[in-house]
Formats: C-alpha cells, sequence, structure tokens
C-alpha cells in the first residue's frame, strides 16, 4: 500500500536542506506548496517525471503521489495547510474572490503536472515570501501575517496559471480528495461524518466505504474523524478561549461528560489537564 501521511494542523511550514530523499512515493490527506530555494533534480509526480531547479513551485492536493530524486543538494520549504485552513481566514482582509481564486487554483489541472511558476520575474517574488513566511514562524508566529503572505503567494501562482493555454480538458478531482475535504467541512459535525452519511452522500454501499476508506487513506474513518477533533479541540483548550460547555455545543457532544470521556480515552489525561 502506498504511504500516506497524516496532518491534523490546519498549517505547517517547514524547511529542510538534503542530498538525498527519504521518503517513498506518497500522498497526503492535506495540501502542499513546495518552494525549491535552491538546488535541482526530478520530481515524479502522478506518474510524470519533471525536472525541478531553483525558484520551483509545485502545489499538492490530496489526490497527488510523487516523490523527488535530488541530484544537487537540494533546500525545500513546506507550506502544508488543509482546506479549512484555506477557507476560514483570519481577520485579515483577502481579495472579494479569494474563494474563487483558491478553488481555481487548487483544481487547476496544471498542478499535477509540474511547476506552477512560468512568469521569471515572479520567482523572485515567491522567494522572499517564503523568506518572510520562514522567518515569521519562526521569531513571532503571528498567524494573521502568515495568513496574509500566503494569501499574496496564491495571487502570484492564479496570475502564472493564467497565462498557461492548457489543451487538455480540466482532471476530475478523485472521489478521495472529495470525501476528505467533506471531512474537513464538517469536522465539528458528527452526524455528518457516520459511515451511513458518507455513503449516502457519495454513492458507496455502507459496507464497502469502511474498508475502501481504510485502503485509500491509510487510517479507518472512525480514527481519523477522531484524531482531527481531537487536534482542533485541544488547541482551543490551550487557548482558553471557550468554555468546557461552549466546546461540547461547538463539537456536536451530548453533555460535557461525553467531552471529558473523548479527551480521557483519547489521550490518557482529564480534561483540567490541557486547560491553559
Amino acid at each position: 500500500m502506498m504511504k500516506r501521511y497524516k496532518q491534523f494542523d490546519d498549517v505547517i511550514v517547514q524547511v529542510f536542506e538534503t542530498v538525498k530523499w527519504e521518503h517513498p512515493i506518497h500522498n497526503h490527506n492535506h495540501y502542499e506548496i513546495i518552494f525549491i530555494k535552491h538546488g535541482k533534480g526530478s520530481h515524479h509526480l502522478n506518474g510524470r517525471v519533471v525536472t525541478y531547479g531553483m525558484g520551483d513551485v509545485f502545489m499538492l492536493g490530496p489526490s497527488d503521489k510523487h516523490k523527488f530524486i535530488i541530484d544537487k543538494k537540494t533546500k525545500f520549504v513546506y507550506f502544508k495547510f488543509t482546506k479549512r485552513y484555506i477557507s476560514h481566514p483570519p481577520a485579515i482582509n483577502v481579495p472579494e474572490t479569494w474563494n474563487q481564486l483558491t478553488s481555481y487554483v487548487l483544481k487547476h489541472p496544471e498542478r499535477k503536472r509540474g511547476s506552477l511558476l512560468t512568469i521569471a520575474s515572479d520567482k523572485a517574488k515567491i522567494s522572499l515570501l517564503f523568506d518572510l513566511i520562514v522567518s515569521e514562524e519562526a521569531e513571532n508566529d503571528d498567524p494573521a501575517l502568515i495568513y496574509q503572505l500566503m494569501v499574496s503567494i496564491m495571487i502570484i501562482l492564479d496570475r502564472n496559471l493564467k497565462s498557461l493555454t492548457i489543451e487538455s480538458a480540466p482532471i476530475d478531482r478523485p472521489i478521495a480528495e472529495e470525501i476528505l475535504e467533506y471531512i474537513d467541512h464538517h469536522i465539528r459535525e458528527p452526524s455528518k461524518l457516520t459511515l451511513q452519511h458518507l455513503a449516502d452522500r457519495f454513492y458507496f454501499s455502507p459496507n464497502y466505504i469502511g474498508p475502501w476508506f481504510k485502503h485509500n487513506i491509510g487510517i479507518s474513518l472512525k480514527d481519523y474523524v477522531s484524531q482531527y477533533r481531537l487536534k482542533l479541540i485541544l488547541k482551543l483548550l490551550q487557548k482558553g478561549q471557550l468554555s468546557y460547555k461552549q466546546i461540547t455545543v461547538e463539537f456536536g457532544f451530548v453533555d460535557e461528560s461525553h467531552l471529558y470521556k473523548f479527551i480521557k480515552n483519547k489521550t490518557g489525561r482529564r480534561l483540567s489537564d490541557w486547560k491553559s
């Protein structure tokens, strides 16, 4: 079975430099913008092999499978995010067409083929924006500023994609990608995340969708949803922004006792241990 990496944080920034790629061909449950700071080699993406070099940018979605072969020491900058992150901006000004822009970039068939940058002058701008994201994440970790920088990157990618002439028809998104996005959108609504509901929603047999999900995602639906909900709840507890009652209501628990049991079963610790 192909390796599948799972991420439950809304966003992760990762920087590393290496002469050897250590990961097998794999896919993810999230999106990734990968920037090549320097280096060269080949990117094996969805059965295609494309060369990469300094300034290239790749956008991967949950259905994409890939690995790198490195010819010259390469520095990678990863911006990994969920669909929820892109769909729920913080209290900042984003373009009025933000939803359409992100949908265009995330679903564009060219992102499944190679680097998204075709305008040479944009490489320096993208490089600077990634430098600022990495610096901010390390020094201050201001979510609003990081999001604003990501918006600028998406606008540049949108401009580059619109400069292309795509002769082939758009590629339909695989069903796994659609299901993960649906779960992401309804993670606070447990009634919409049952095997029966998802089977009805995506036209599966109720007896088939469970094994299908585990085979394609690498984890059972129940565990996937539980881990995702746990990550979000712990983050809210640590921030101290919501009461136990508010979290109980927001995540669809019957009452606070069910929230207590959920946290205790998943972490081995009491609910109060996580409160900031």
